[in-house]
């Protein structure tokens, strides 16, 4: 074992197991409709594992063509109130997860 001790940031973690909620509630089928049809517009691309395996860091004005601020809304439920906070905020980048 190296006596050097081991950065805080690994630039190649290895893959986690998820813990925490596996299954998420049944889409209704208008959230089915949303998905099919605007989310591959609307997700940003290069963040995948497939699309971007070395782990490189995302750029958020590479996402949104500019240096806006950016906010990131976790658990954004049927995406209701994310809508309404862009809408409201449209000066701002929003990112649902």
């Amino acid at each position: 074992m190296s006596d050097t001790p081991k950065s805080a940031f690994d630039p190649n973690p290895p893959r986690r197991n998820f813990y925490g909620r596996r299954h998420g509630k049944t889409l209704r089928h208008s959230q089915k409709g949303y998905l099919a049809e605007d989310l591959g517009d609307l997700r940003p691309h290069g963040i995948s594992v497939q699309e971007n395996p070395e782990r490189k860091p995302i750029d958020p004005a590479a996402i949104f063509g500019d240096d806006r601020r950016v906010w990131l809304e976790v658990g954004f439920g049927g995406g209701e109130h994310m809508v309404h906070m862009a809408a409201t905020h449209p000066d701002i980048g929003i990112i649902g997860c």
